[in-house]
């Protein structure tokens, strides 16, 4: 972890000299050359239509899901579709629903849990190639960026595979399908909502295993829906995702991207102080990081690559020395001396 803190501050860095920068860059290359060589123990994920698609599962029946994002293993359509994959356990699949526009495919649908003894209590968990990935290495073919999650509780999966990172948002697992990747959801054993948040320019098509009209929507009784009768998660389904659960970490109005972190490490210190949870403090400095990068994308660059440093933050100390590092970059900004604007702008690019 010492290392990657001091490739960290390398990164914090930047913001207040470019010539710092160069030892991040021939790190980057070190790693692109392993990343290489490893290609072939990546797990990959695919899309190509509502029958034939691949999703990543736990590594054996019975296991619950997030425990085992990092090790789980992809399951398609057809086994061997990708290095390594088994084929869905006959009847896994029930309900598949495609759609595809310029930008990303996905799939959404159900799945019946008990075809791989998943446990109906289990919440689930998301796989995505965020940082190191989950599985380590994961990738979708095809595109740069993936999310999938398995909910074993509501025998529901969504996989989305985006070309822009955008359309692929993981910082807020526990939203779950319903608002992480928006789309239809018809044709569930429980089914209450037909579609959430259309999407324009999408071709959609539906699995043959189960025609619905997408215009009625029915409850578990079989009568006409209500908001009284609609889980929570399909109610807000349609809400931003640029709301965080904590309005407080909502990004500042700043000139620039850097002078936006002051302020996520006071929402960073006041939750560690206050005992949050970890994966909770995770989820809302992703989010915020995918705020800002939306609102500086010409410094997404190093915005994603302080993501996928502290993406496998899982200590308190992590977070206390990245506040640390952090708030030590803001003081040397702020008195060093600024002979020009132009240096200035030189010693804060993002």
């Amino acid at each position: 972890m010492k290392f990657t803190i001091l490739t960290l501050g390398l990164i914090v860095g930047n913001a207040i000299s470019s010539s710092i920068a160069i030892p991040l860059v021939a790190r980057q290359e070190s790693q692109n050359t392993t990343e290489t060589t490893t290609d072939l123990n990546d797990k990959q994920v695919l899309i190509h239509s509502g029958d034939d698609f691949c999703l990543f599962l736990p590594p054996q029946p019975g296991l619950e899901v997030a425990p085992h994002e990092k090790d789980g293993i992809p399951f398609c359509s057809s086994a061997n579709e990708v290095p390594g994959a088994t084929q869905f356990p006959d009847g896994f699949i029930t309900v598949a629903h495609y759609e595809k526009n310029e930008t990303y495919e996905q799939v959404t649908g159900y799945f019946d849990r008990t075809k791989y003894n998943l446990l109906e209590s289990d919440g689930g968990g998301q796989y995505d190639n965020h940082g190191n990935g989950k599985p380590t290495g994961a990738s979708c073919v095809g595109y740069n960026y993936f999310v999938t999650m398995i909910e074993p509780s509501d025998n529901r999966f969504c996989i989305r595979c985006c070309q822009k990172n955008e359309d692929c948002p993981t910082g807020r697992s526990e939203y779950g399908c319903l608002r992480i990747i928006p789309g239809d959801y018809s044709g569930g054993e429980n089914d209450t909502s037909t579609t959430t948040s259309p999407q324009q320019n999408v071709t959609s098509t539906t699995s043959d295993q189960q025609q619905q009209n997408n215009d009625e929507t029915t409850t578990q009784q079989g009568g006409s829906s209500n908001n009284e009768n609609i889980p929570h998660d399909d109610i807000v389904a349609t809400q931003s995702l640029e709301q965080p659960s904590n309005s407080e970490w909502e990004a500042p109005s700043v000139d620039r991207a850097f002078d936006a972190l002051p302020s996520a490490i006071k929402y960073l210190e006041t939750e560690l102080n206050n005992g949050t949870s970890l994966d909770e403090i995770q989820n809302h400095w992703t989010n915020f990081l995918n705020i800002l990068a939306s609102q500086f994308p010409e410094s997404s660059e190093n915005i994603n690559n302080m993501q996928d440093v502290t993406a496998d933050f899982d200590k308190k100390e992590d977070w206390e020395e990245l506040i640390t590092i952090i708030k030590n970059d803001t003081a040397k900004q702020e008195t060093a001396p600024v002979e020009s604007s132009s240096t200035h702008q030189d010693q804060a690019s993002w």
